[in-house]
C-alpha cells in the first residue's frame, strides 16, 4: 500500500491526520492557512550540515533543522529567526575564584571588596549556622574539619589560640561560658576535658592527675587567661 501524502501544498510529508502531515495539521486547528513548510527533507542538507531555518548557522539535528527551529515546525509549521544563544559564562578574573561575573571582570564578592575599599582576597567559603545554632567555617585544611571542609567556629578559635588541634577523640571540648552558641570569642570559650581516671584507687587517680598535668603543663598560662 502506497504511503499517504499530506494534502498541504507542496508537502511531501506522510500524513498525521485528516489528510494532513503532522505541522500543516497543526496550521489548520490553530486556524491559521496552511502554508509551504520552510523545511529541508532528507539526511543531506544542502548548507553542508547548518540549520535550514533563517538566519541560522546552528547544526541541523532533525530533518535538516536545528533543534530550535525543528520545534518551532513542529509547533505551528512557521519558522522564525531563532534567538542566539548566550556566550560561555566568564568567571570572576580573580585567581581561583570559579565565581560568574558581576561586572568589572568580578564576581559579586569581590566586586564588594572593592567598594569597601578593601584589597582584593581570597573569599572563605562559610556557612554561619548548623543545627543546634552553633556556627561553622569552611577550613578545610584543618585537623578539626569534618564532612564537606567544615569546622565548628569554636572548635576552630581555641585550636588556632593553642596552636594545636583540639583532641575530641582524647575528651577535650570547648564550651560556650554565657550559653550562647554563636558567641565564638575567645573570652566565652573555655577548653575542657571528659577525660577521667579508669579507677577509683588513690594510686589510680595519683596516675592520671600526673598524665593530666603533663598533657597540658605547656598550655597552662594560656589557659589559665580563661579562669573567671
Amino acid at each position: 500500500m502506497d504511503k499517504q501524502l499530506c494534502n498541504g501544498p507542496e508537502c511531501e510529508r506522510a500524513v498525521y491526520s485528516k489528510g494532513l502531515c503532522n505541522s500543516h495539521y497543526s496550521q489548520q486547528i490553530k486556524g491559521k492557512p496552511l502554508s509551504v513548510l520552510q523545511l529541508k527533507y532528507g539526511k543531506s542538507n544542502v548548507n553542508g550540515g547548518k540549520c535550514s531555518g533563517p538566519e541560522c548557522d546552528y547544526d541541523a539535528k532533525e530533518m535538516g533543522l536545528c533543534q530550535a527551529h525543528y520545534q518551532q515546525q513542529r509547533r505551528d509549521g512557521e519558522l522564525a529567526v531563532v534567538k542566539k544563544r548566550k556566550g560561555k559564562i566568564s568567571l570572576c578574573s580573580f585567581p581561583e575564584c570559579g565565581r560568574k561575573t558581576r561586572g568589572n571582570g568580578l564576581c559579586i564578592t569581590h566586586n564588594r571588596q572593592i567598594a569597601r575599599g578593601e584589597e582584593l582576597h581570597k573569599i572563605e567559603k562559610q556557612h554561619r549556622t548548623m543545627s543546634g545554632g552553633y556556627v561553622k567555617v569552611f577550613k578545610p585544611d584543618h585537623p578539626n574539619a569534618q564532612g564537606k571542609g567544615y569546622v565548628l567556629e569554636h572548635l576552630y578559635a581555641m585550636s588556632e589560640y593553642l596552636g594545636r588541634k583540639i583532641d575530641i577523640a582524647g575528651g577535650e571540648n570547648v564550651h560556650h561560658r554565657n550559653g550562647v552558641k554563636d558567641d565564638n570569642t575567645l573570652s566565652n570559650l573555655e577548653l575542657w576535658s571528659k577525660s577521667q581516671p579508669s579507677g577509683q584507687r588513690v594510686v589510680d587517680k595519683l596516675a592520671w592527675a600526673r598524665q593530666l598535668i603533663e598533657q597540658y603543663r605547656d598550655e597552662e598560662s594560656l589557659l589559665e587567661v580563661f579562669d573567671v
